[in-house]
């Protein structure tokens, strides 16, 4: 993620949940992730999308981050 910031290629990141975040690229693409550490390493759930198809993207995104997450 530090990468893409300092890339400049995307427009913001903002918290949808407290298990959920999203980065939004300046072309309007979207990625919604989520963290959670497992034996000491950081597993990290990935889903992407665009503007169209967002809120779908944000439902399944957000059903996967409760599943790793035990919500």
């Amino acid at each position: 993620m530090i990468k893409i910031q300092e890339s400049g290629h995307y427009g913001h990141i903002r918290k949808l949940s407290s298990v959920l975040t999203e980065i939004k690229f300046n072309n309007g693409n979207r990625i919604y992730y989520t963290e959670k550490m497992i034996d000491g390493k950081t597993m990290i759930l990935i889903l992407g999308g665009n503007k169209n198809g967002q809120e779908k993207d944000i439902k399944k995104a957000q059903t996967a981050a409760e599943k790793i997450h035990g919500s």
